[in-house]
């Protein structure tokens, strides 16, 4: 136990990105103007997505996974290490704690890791760092 921990203490786990992955943040990301009879406005023009776009390109050959609105906002959850991704996903999204699904922030976690996107450090994982 280091001093920093306490007993019973709740480790949350941490991501990063992977070594070699270059990302592009773009946080108030419009989405594409859309044809008529779409959500977007008759004018055609863009509609800001929640959450924006993170553009993540395994260097040097890729391929670039982008990531938008919800998508976004998980991947920042994650990789911020800034504490619980529940709650911050939550204040990202303007919802409740309850709202989130923790399971499915583990399982989109878990696909980018197997995407080589991000790696995870901690909470007993085999070679955590």
């Amino acid at each position: 136990m280091t001093g920093d921990s306490m007993p019973g203490a709740e480790v949350v786990p941490r991501w990063s990105r992977a070594v070699g992955v270059a990302v592009v943040d773009v946080p108030d990301a419009d989405e594409q103007p859309s044809e008529a009879g779409g959500e977007h406005p008759a004018d055609g023009s863009a509609v800001p997505e929640a959450g924006g776009v993170v553009y993540l390109a395994p260097l040097p050959d890729g391929p670039v996974a982008v990531l938008s609105g919800a998508s976004a906002v998980l991947y920042r959850a994650l990789v911020a290490g800034d504490g619980d991704p529940v709650a911050r996903v939550a204040r990202d999204l303007g919802v409740s704690p309850e709202d989130v699904d923790a399971e499915a922030i583990d399982d989109f976690a878990d696909e980018l890791v197997e995407a080589g996107l991000i790696v995870r450090h901690g909470a007993g994982q085999p070679g955590a760092l």
